[in-house]
């Protein structure tokens, strides 16, 4: 492999563009679990790439903490993953959110060190997308798993 000075002058340059605040079609490209160092509290990290024109990617950290439950709940039946009328445990698998279709808001956040401001998801904002959105169907757990799903 050859590198060039060219090369790895553009591969290290820190492009920012500013996207405007607003509702966007998004699909969900990747899902990944962690533990925030600090509280030692559980997150689901979901990414999403906007559709259409200008495409660009937002993180979001779901808490699985009781307080923040129910914006992930948001997030889960817009998916067709949660039924909010549904009184039985819910168990899926990351990859079930995958490819995903929806609607978000996404606003602006705080300004960060380097004086930029980023797109941050809304709580609460997200919705199906009629016709787009492929319902998902989440395993009823099993009465003799000793697994917790959050």
């Amino acid at each position: 492999m050859l590198i060039t000075f060219k090369d790895s002058q553009e591969a290290t340059k820190n492009e920012y563009k500013e996207h405007a605040e607003g509702v966007y079609q998004v699909k969900i490209t990747k899902v990944t679990e962690g533990v925030w160092s600090q509280a030692k509290s559980e997150y689901l990290e979901v990414e999403f790439e906007t559709m259409g024109e200008d495409v660009f990617t937002v993180r979001h950290r779901f808490t699985k903490s009781q307080k923040a439950l129910s914006i992930l709940l948001n997030l889960l039946s817009a998916v067709g993953i949660y039924d909010k009328d549904s009184k039985e445990d819910l168990r899926f698998e990351n990859d079930d959110l995958l490819g995903s279709i929806l609607k978000v808001e996404f606003v602006k956040g705080d300004v960060n060190a380097n004086g930029k401001q980023y797109l941050e998801f809304k709580p609460w904002s997200c919705e199906a997308v009629s016709g787009l959105a492929s319902p998902k169907t989440a395993e009823k757990k099993d009465e003799d798993s000793s697994e917790v799903p959050f």
